[in-house]
């Protein structure tokens, strides 16, 4: 899979951000990491205003479920 790079909207203590974040790069995805991001935040990008929100190529990816759907296809 070729991409231009993945941003990821975090906290710290999130056990799905740090799995996410590795299978981001096992897949080789460069990405940067905006942590502790405000959920009123998060819902005005287009989440759930909870924590993961992915983009991948400036596309809204979604969350943990639809992060990993993504990498399978």
């Amino acid at each position: 899979m070729t991409t231009n790079g993945a941003t990821i909207f975090s906290k710290e203590v999130c056990p799905f951000c740090k799995k996410e974040k590795e299978l981001l790069k096992e897949n080789d995805i460069k990405f940067t990491d905006i942590a502790g991001t405000r959920t009123q935040v998060l819902k005005s990008l287009g989440g759930k205003g909870t924590y993961l929100l992915v983009f991948v190529d400036e596309k809204l990816i979604g969350g943990t479920q639809e992060l990993e759907t993504y990498l399978r296809s």
